[in-house]
């Protein structure tokens, strides 16, 4: 894992109060697997979030961090081959 990834995680296990395993983290490679991560873990939890609010917050998030614009941060964007992440 880039230390982009590291940090996208850390920012979002705070924002959704979720922990989440390297080994998991290591596994996601689209925007769209991460928001789906997200929403079973937030369930696990009994604090589910619905996976499109998810997905938006995500959005949300990466483009803060990162200054993706939206409109590259699809489900489908790959973080290091499309959104250019480490």
């Amino acid at each position: 894992m880039g230390l982009d990834t590291v940090e996208l995680v850390l920012e979002t296990e705070k924002h959704f109060g979720i922990s989440i395993s390297d080994e998991a983290a290591s596994q996601i490679v689209t925007v769209g697997e991460f928001a789906t991560l997200i929403s079973v873990l937030r369930s696990e939890i009994n604090n589910p979030i619905a996976e499109p609010e998810t997905f938006f917050i995500l959005q949300q998030i990466i483009h803060d961090m990162f200054r993706v614009p939206v409109s590259k941060i699809t489900r489908e964007a790959r973080f290091i081959q499309d959104l250019g992440m480490e």
